[in-house]
């Protein structure tokens, strides 16, 4: 009922500066003694990788501070220093008794300090309810008159009383000056925890060492065995002792300043400086939370044997006959309770229960069996059996030693027995000096080991070429990654800067693009470049965009970022390609100078053929364009590579179905037809035709064909590359005639799928290249004529298509006439080649024309009827249709 502090918390001898926290172990869930860990020295591991090479995902703070306190324990001897400390425990349950017969026998031994546990102090009702001292004054009194003969050589450090229980402290003058950070705590047990059961605790600090003391009173009776295990791990799990603001501001920061000092605390549970936490006020720490830890008390453990019995065996001097049935040290072999505590050999007769006055164990009516009820036990410290090695590399004294564990037989007031066990103890004094010296040291060996832990990868090449690439074909090169690191590596392709969605650019891939590696492995990744989309084409035909890129190669957790480049020359395709250009060239769009006499024949295209305005700020077309218009050349009117499709799909195709847009083309015919009408190169019809079942000799004979001879524009240097055939943009255009021949036939070696597949990839090339066209064949000028007249009147529509650019307006025709003839020859067989269906499923409708960019659309919403899509199918249908 009091708690008297008798010593203040002032500053601690030779207190160490803040080191690093220790691992904690985990508190047991029924709150009793932690497990005992492994008592060996930290393996020479690295604490950043576990041991599946995975990093440690714990926070980098709390892996260092556990690291550097493992290791400031193992290197313990190199900064303290330590002093046996003599500590006598004593307990007694005095039955209520005054002290009438001197104690001197019990408290005989010269020691450093004495702890004693009084069990039932007082007995009386009165105590349940009022405050009374009288009994632990008088007690206390009758300690000091035989502790210390001359006054003032010993001071009481510590006291706790909880109705019949007390703990108290002495401690000789010159050791309680060096003891602070005093607490004292008590847990009721007993009925509605009044406290007629239970224990008292305090703890103190003795130079840079904790010590802690707990006296309990457990349950009675024989039977009650589980009750008495639940009574200690009740004690263990409630009695807490706050940790002082003064000296600490948090507990974590308790746990750092004192690294060496055994932790039941999870240290993972608590947070880290700065962050979010109980406050410091409820910070506290239990009873395992020490250096040393004593528990004693009458714990009321029976031997379960008749009195009879018991006492034949306390006549023949058979002690260990009798200890073999003690109810405590079946429970403890059984870990159910006390676990991680020892006890002395037990060479004392039973304390309890004698007839009060007297040496003969109970003859009453209920003749209680003999038991070693009162008892002491000290926890084996986890952190430490013995203190290691010297620093000559001798084995160090043990860290605690028993010296005597007895019964006082002489004291005859109580029905029990009092019982001593005399203990040497190490204290450890921290010298701050030397103890800064090894932290540093601990922490340059933690550098280095967290540098080791970061992830390290290596790739085999910086730079990847991947020379000339084509329009839908796939050109692929291999990166070999290898973990050169201690840990896992992560890696994963990641995009240049936080403002980029992509890893790259659209026409590459990597497979993997992410993976997890282990130390040594390697990987590799491939990384393919297919340009596949128009809008790609488009802009690496004219130079806009180039296959020139950069990969970033991330490796996760800290690691170095790998930098790749990419490089490649893009060989001008009639995909993506301008209908003007491919209208006026004279060679094919392989052989014309590459990007750059695109780009040449467009600027020349754009001189000539508009100027602008600067009143409005549209184009406007030249006088000479209008002449163009009024008097076209048959050289200028269709593409040739669109004409070269329409007119093998006219001799070959006009009764496949599905021709245009279908999901199973045959990828490899359309590189194979690319790859023709790219480089001028003629068609091998025959190999084209040949169904899959002719396939087999005819295929042999052809992998090995004899030299074609190529045309005169293919030789004008030996061994030309497309790309360093000299530009003349004059020769490159017509304008004389001078359109050259196709070359020889490009040899069809890979397997095919017949006629109807080869026909189909036709149809997929002509929607292709009408789609790619950077400006469509219906101009943007004469969209608003067709959404809003067009579409309803075949005169008008055909107006409108006379209206424009010579070129646009004769493609156009050209190939509705083309669609028309597809429809004529399916008639209504086939619903995708049905003139409405065409129209209505808008096929071509985007593909042939074009919207203005500033498009308002808002005009269109409210005057009901058809939608911009269904306007521009039904001005094709006027000329799928045949109208005039």
């Amino acid at each position: 009922m009091n708690n008297d502090k008798v010593l203040g918390s002032g500053p601690v001898a030779s207190q160490p500066p803040s080191p690093q926290p220790q691992p904690q172990p985990k508190a047991q869930s029924q709150s009793v003694a932690p497990a005992i860990p492994s008592r060996r020295a930290p393996e020479a591991r690295n604490p950043f990788i576990l041991d599946d090479f995975a990093l440690n995902s714990a926070p980098s703070r709390l892996i260092k501070e556990n690291w550097t306190a493992a290791h400031q324990r193992v290197r313990e001897r190199e900064f303290c220093d330590f002093f046996d400390l003599s500590i006598f425990t004593g307990t007694w349950n005095v039955n209520g008794q005054d002290p009438t017969q001197s104690i001197k026998p019990w408290l005989q031994s010269d020691c450093d300090i004495y702890a004693l546990g009084f069990q039932e102090l007082d007995l009386s009702a009165e105590i349940y309810l009022i405050s009374d001292n009288t009994k632990q004054t008088r007690w206390c009194e009758m300690i000091e008159d035989v502790l210390a003969p001359s006054p003032g050589e010993y001071q009481k450090v510590a006291v706790r009383q909880l109705i019949g229980l007390l703990i108290v402290v002495y401690a000789k003058k010159s050791i309680a000056e060096e003891i602070s950070e005093v607490s004292t705590d008590a847990v009721g047990t007993g009925f509605l925890g009044a406290g007629n059961k239970g224990g008292v605790s305090c703890r103190f600090r003795v130079r840079d060492s904790y010590l802690c003391f707990v006296n309990a009173h457990l349950a009675a009776d024989t039977n009650q065995v589980d009750r008495r295990n639940h009574d200690f791990s009740d004690i263990c799990k409630r009695t807490k002792f706050p940790v002082q603001p003064a000296l600490y501001a948090d507990l974590r920061e308790y746990i750092k300043q004192n690294p060496c000092v055994y932790s039941s605390v999870d240290l993972e549970s608590l947070p880290l400086a700065g962050g979010s936490g109980s406050p410091t006020t409820s910070a506290t720490t239990g009873i395992f939370d020490c250096d040393h830890l004593f528990f004693m008390g009458d714990l009321n453990y029976r031997v379960p044997l008749p009195d009879t019995t018991a006492k034949v065996f306390l006549a023949d001097n058979q002690l260990d006959r009798l200890l073999e049935h003690d109810q405590l040290n079946a429970e403890k072999r059984s870990q159910r309770v006390l676990q991680g505590f020892q006890e002395a050999p037990i060479n004392f007769r039973p304390t309890y229960k004698f007839d009060v006055g007297t040496d003969d164990y109970d003859t009453s009516e209920k003749r209680r069996s003999p038991s070693w009820c009162d008892r002491v036990f000290w926890y084996s410290n986890p952190l430490k059996t013995q203190l290691a090695t010297t620093r000559n590399g001798e084995v160090g004294p043990p860290w605690i030693r028993n010296l005597s564990y007895k019964s006082i037989n002489e004291l005859r007031i109580s029905d029990h027995k009092p019982v001593a066990a005399l203990f040497k103890c190490l204290i450890r004094t921290v010298d701050p000096r030397k103890f800064e010296l090894v932290t540093a040291d601990l922490l340059k060996d933690l550098d280095r080991l967290e540098n080791d832990a970061i992830p390290r990868i290596e790739i085999d090449t910086n730079s990847l070429e991947f020379g000339h690439v084509k329009y839908l074909t796939s050109k692929s090169q291999i990166i070999a990654v290898k973990n050169i690191g201690k840990s896992i590596a992560h890696f994963r392709f990641v995009p240049k800067t936080p403002q980029d969605t992509l890893v790259c650019k659209i026409f590459y891939t990597m497979s993997p693009q992410t993976g997890v590696l282990s130390p040594g492995q390697t990987v590799k990744v491939t990384v393919t470049v297919q340009v596949r989309d128009l809008v790609s084409a488009q802009k690496l035909n004219f130079g806009i965009e180039s296959l020139s890129d950069t990969f970033v190669l991330h490796t996760d957790h800290s690691g170095a970022d790998a930098f790749i480049t990419t490089s490649g020359v893009w060989l001008p395709s009639v995909f993506g390609n301008r209908l003007d250009i491919l209208c006026s060239i004279t060679k094919p769009v392989r052989f014309c100078g590459g990007v750059e006499g695109m780009r040449m024949v467009a600027a020349r295209l754009d001189e000539t053929a508009v100027v602008t305005d600067p009143e409005i700020g549209v184009k406007l077309l030249t006088s000479e364009a209008k002449e163009m218009i009024a008097n076209p050349r048959e050289d200028t009117m269709v593409p040739k590579e669109l004409w070269r499709l329409v007119d093998f799909i006219f001799r070959y195709g006009m009764d496949v179905n599905n021709l245009f847009r279908n999901q199973l083309v045959d990828t490899s015919l359309m590189q194979y037809t690319i790859e023709c009408l790219d480089s001028g190169a003629e068609f091998d019809v025959e190999a084209l035709l040949l169904d899959s079942s002719d396939e087999p000799a005819e295929i042999e004979r052809r992998k090995t064909p004899e030299p074609p001879q190529a045309p005169a524009w293919m030789n004008q240097q030996e061994n030309p590359s497309p790309t360093q055939v000299a530009v003349n943009v004059d020769d490159l255009m017509k304008g004389s005639g001078n359109v050259q021949a196709l070359g020889p036939i490009l040899k069809l070696t890979q397997k095919r799928k017949g006629r109807i597949s080869a026909v189909r990839a036709f149809g997929e090339c002509f929607v292709r290249i009408l789609d790619g066209l950077a400006h469509r064949v219906v101009v943007p000028q004469a969209y608003m004529s067709i959404v809003l007249e067009g579409y309803l009147d075949a005169k008008i529509a055909n107006t409108i298509i006379m209206g424009m650019p010579v070129i646009h307006a004769t493609t156009f025709v050209y190939v509705m006439s083309f669609l028309s003839e597809l429809v004529s020859a399916h008639g209504d067989s086939d619903a995708q080649m049905n003139a409405e269906t065409i129209g209505q499923s808008r096929m071509f409708a985007p593909v042939l024309i074009s919207r203005p960019d500033n498009l308002d659309i808002s005009m269109f919403k409210d005057t009901g009827g058809f939608g911009l899509q269904m306007r521009e199918a039904m001005f094709l249908m006027h000329f799928l249709k045949g109208s005039e």
